[in-house]
């Protein structure tokens, strides 16, 4: 539940509140997330919201899957207004390996990151280059679609969270949900 607050409902609750509640108008909204998660999608509707017995690595992968509906579905709503990304960041050298509470299994396989790191990481200073890009307009990919390979290419939605009925569902799931956790009265079937 932590790991989907803070994959999903925290980005759901701040985008509403800047752009509904402080009539915040950006010109885009990029979420770092694993754009176009290659786990979770099969059975991410009778996932979606976890329960409490669910594993931090399966909430996570549920969180992931979650921003690609909601990157998806808020870009519908925002058509014409404001450009939406979700952006894969890939391996980026953040220290969360090394530091991070990781389930048991990665801190197994952390001394074989740590041998792989300068194979397969990225240095945040480099990698801000991509970001940096799609924010400034020098994306043209990014102009066209949500979802963002770290190299900041198009990522094809999958069936999954590209059905607006399932987007439709996530949200309405995720309004309850905030709406039970705040004193907010949320709508965010409306743009």
């Amino acid at each position: 539940e932590q790991s989907v607050a803070i994959n999903i409902y925290s980005r759901v609750l701040l985008n509403h509140l800047l752009l509904h509640q402080y009539g915040f108008q950006p010109s885009r909204i990029m979420h770092i997330a694993l754009a176009g998660a290659p786990f979770g999608q099969k059975n991410f509707m009778n996932d979606f919201p976890v329960g409490k017995k669910t594993s931090a690595a399966k909430a996570h992968l549920v969180g992931q899957v979650a921003n690609d509906v909601y990157g998806l579905f808020l870009q519908r709503q925002l058509e014409g207004k404001v450009k939406v990304n979700i952006l894969n960041p890939g391996m980026v050298d953040t220290n969360i390996r090394r530091n991070g509470s990781l389930p048991f299994l990665m801190k197994l396989l952390t001394p074989l990151f740590l041998l792989m790191r300068p194979f397969i990481e990225t240095k945040p200073d480099d990698y801000a280059n991509i970001p940096f890009s799609i924010l400034q307009g020098a994306n043209a990919t990014a102009e066209t679609h949500v979802l963002l390979s770290p190299k900041g290419q198009s990522v094809q939605p999958s069936g999954v969270t590209a059905n607006t009925k399932n987007q439709e569902a996530v949200m309405q799931d995720i309004e309850a949900t905030l709406s039970a956790l705040t004193a907010l009265e949320l709508d965010l079937s409306h743009g």
